[in-house]
């Protein structure tokens, strides 16, 4: 019988100790455009661009010119950009749907299809899964079935959703208060978060939780020890709390302990761990940013991905950025 304990994640972090970076330009000759979703001993502290020699296209991965597929029992989430064709090992396309949202989360994950079912499939020793149990899933189970989901998110260990009707539902491991019930219990299936506010989307990091409200402000809740909930403290939070009150904000993205987000004006703000430079403000190694921060104010950002040490962004005019750890080239300025 297979034996998983959190061991991994301490061995994840301490392979990610060392390095830096701040914001720099990456490849300056091409355009980016789309989401970034939501995936150092060279260290670099403000955003570099990156002249990169193909574009952010799935394509360009798939020698057959198709998207990346997923495919259960039912087809629910086959998606195909090419041509129809006969190939061993292709699915036959039957009532196929295409996914509209993915996460990936440490040992699981999960899906929106079109129709806003939401289907999820791998670890589940925390019910990270949803479903009602602890068992883990070698395929794609369809999870609370009497809702639609217009978005989804997948944290290391527990998992948050927005409903069409724009309710937040949060699920999983809740040792930090990272679902925002108001207690440290797991929960084994969606449950329904601050009901009193509606939600347009969430993001999940490690062991905290932001989402964005109807009315475009920030929330965040669950782990503070580095500063990533934003609200000027260390001070972890068992329920949803503004954060950068006056300012608004149309997109988030969490890492490990840290945040980022743009707002409504396209300006990326980032707060939380610095261990590696991945907050892009410039500042040393070590320091945490307790609020958020106006990253290269110069520019405004059209996408932003955050991950444990590292962060890119898409500016507005299609260039692609990156700042923080560097040890495998993470950044792709041509350098370790």
């Amino acid at each position: 019988m297979r034996v998983i304990t959190r061991s991994r994640l301490i061995a994840l972090s301490l392979l990610v100790f060392l390095g830096y970076s701040r914001v720099q330009s990456v490849e300056s000759n091409l355009n980016y455009s789309g989401d970034l979703v939501q995936d150092q001993m060279k260290i670099s502290k403000r955003p570099l661009v990156k002249n990169l020699e193909q574009k952010l296209d799935p394509s360009i991965f798939s020698p057959d010119n198709s998207s990346a597929k997923i495919f259960d029992d039912n087809s629910l989430f086959y998606t195909d950009l090419s041509p129809s064709r006969t190939q061993p090992g292709r699915r036959p396309e039957l009532g196929r749907q295409s996914t509209m949202k993915i996460s990936a989360g440490d040992s699981h994950t999960c899906a929106v299809s079109s129709s806003g079912v939401l289907k999820c499939w791998g670890l589940n020793m925390d019910g990270q899964l949803g479903n009602g149990t602890k068992n883990d899933s070698l395929t794609p189970i369809t999870i609370d079935s009497g809702s639609l989901y217009q978005t989804i998110s997948a944290g290391f260990f527990h998992t948050c959703g927005v409903t069409t009707k724009g309710e937040l539902k949060c699920w999983g491991l809740n040792d930090y208060g990272q679902l925002g019930d108001g207690t440290t219990l797991n929960k084994y299936s969606p449950t329904v978060i601050d009901a009193k506010t509606s939600y347009i989307t969430v993001v999940a990091g490690k062991s905290h939780t932001c989402g964005i409200t109807q009315s475009k402000q920030v929330k965040c809740w669950g782990y503070n020890y580095d500063g990533q909930l934003g609200d000027g403290t260390t001070e972890d939070k068992m329920t949803p709390t503004f954060i950068d009150s006056g300012t608004l904000y149309q997109t988030l993205a969490a890492g490990g302990d840290n945040t980022c987000g743009i707002t409504t004006l396209g300006k990326v703000k980032c707060w939380g761990n610095n261990d590696f430079g991945q907050i892009g403000d410039d500042r040393m190694q070590d320091e945490y940013i307790p609020i958020p921060t106006l990253i290269d104010p110069a520019t405004s950002y059209q996408a932003i991905a955050v991950s444990y040490n590292h962060t890119c962004g898409i500016t507005t005019s299609g260039q692609l950025k990156c700042w923080g750890s560097n040890e495998y080239g993470q950044l792709g300025d041509g350098s370790f």
